[in-house]
């Protein structure tokens, strides 16, 4: 089994939003995000300050002006890269599901660069003290996409296809480009690690955290990855090993997951604006459907009339005209019965 991915979702999209009416939630969610965005962490102002929890340190004018050229790095990197981008798409599903996840991975161009994970492909758990230190993931990418991003050139030319499955690399050679494979990235805590060694070790295996990227399966009648999971040693090089397509380590926690309240002993968010409005929603949705029932009911109301117009064209229409005979006359042809739904916004 796997997780949903993104791709999942292409067809039901249209499923989801066929079955609201009334989307005063939605319009309720993007307010939300905006405010969030406006004034949590907006671009025009630092969102944070730095320092140090020894007051006489922060005194100090050489610390202060430390704190001040960190804060302005920081920010820098903050305005080039993504971040202001990523964030209210973080808040829009913070507020919804209550929780939320997107990755910090570094890049040589802007220093950090982020990438925001969907709701439903991902699963991640906690240690003892509540903070998430696994991670798990699935993520759809076409044939292009995985050996643009897990191959290597050559010194002497040609690809190096490293641990990127035969099947896959034969899909790439017979230009089949656009099929689409499900990757699968898992993310644990470093059970050898050992911080004077991550220090000058560039090996992923001295790293607090080891990322294992493999191929889980493919679209339509692609093949399956062969299942044999992490009995493999992890590679003492950049390599990865047969099973993984690529092997990664860092020294921090590279999932930033913002929850909205975590109960006790839990791991996922819970009580969000989402959670809470959810019944008042429903409620809109029902009295919305009452609503609309009522305007038909008013604007086409059903009709009665005598029995000689079953031989007759009968018209309801503004400007119609229903013609009876002699004999059916005093009967005529009126609404079944009359209402006054009051309707308003």
């Amino acid at each position: 089994t796997r997780l949903k991915t993104a791709a999942d979702d292409k067809s039901n999209k249209q499923k989801q939003t066929r079955a609201i009416i009334k989307n005063k939630g939605g319009l309720a969610l993007r307010t939300f995000t905006s405010g969030m965005s406006n004034g949590a962490t907006p671009r025009a102002r630092p969102s944070f300050l730095l320092g140090v929890n020894n007051p006489t340190k922060v005194k100090q004018s050489q610390a202060k002006k430390y704190f001040s050229q960190c804060e302005q790095a920081i920010n820098s990197h903050f305005n080039i890269g993504n971040l202001y981008r990523i964030l209210p798409i973080a808040y829009k599903d913070v507020g919804l599901f209550s929780t939320a996840a997107y990755m910090m991975l570094p890049d040589l161009r802007y220093g950090f660069w982020f990438y925001p994970l969907a709701m439903g492909t991902y699963g991640f758990a906690v240690n003892a003290k509540g903070s998430p230190n696994m991670f798990y993931r699935d993520v759809c990418m076409t044939v292009r996409q995985v050996v643009d991003e897990y191959s290597m050139i050559k010194p002497g030319g040609g690809v190096d296809y490293g641990g990127i499955p035969t099947w896959v690399v034969q899909h790439y050679e017979n230009a089949r480009y656009t099929e689409e494979i499900i990757l699968s990235q898992v993310i644990v805590e470093n059970a050898s690690y050992n911080p004077e060694k991550a220090k000058v070790s560039i090996r992923p295996s001295d790293k607090k955290f080891v990322c294992y990227t493999f191929v889980q399966s493919g679209a339509g009648n692609l093949p399956l990855q062969a299942n044999r999971g992490f009995r493999t040693e992890l590679s003492t090089t950049h390599k990865p090993t047969s099973e993984f397509v690529k092997i990664s380590g860092y020294n921090y926690f590279p999932v930033i997951i913002p929850r909205w309240e975590v109960q006790a002993e839990g791991t996922w968010g819970c009580d969000g604006p989402g959670d809470m409005a959810l019944g008042d929603i429903m409620s809109l949705n029902e009295m919305e459907k009452a609503r609309l029932e009522g305007v038909h009911k008013l604007v086409r109301p059903p009709m009665v009339g005598p029995a000689s117009l079953k031989r007759h064209q009968a018209s309801i229409l503004a400007g119609g005209i229903t013609y009876v005979d002699h004999a059916g006359a005093s009967q005529g042809f009126k609404p079944a019965f009359q209402m006054d739904p009051k309707l308003y916004e």
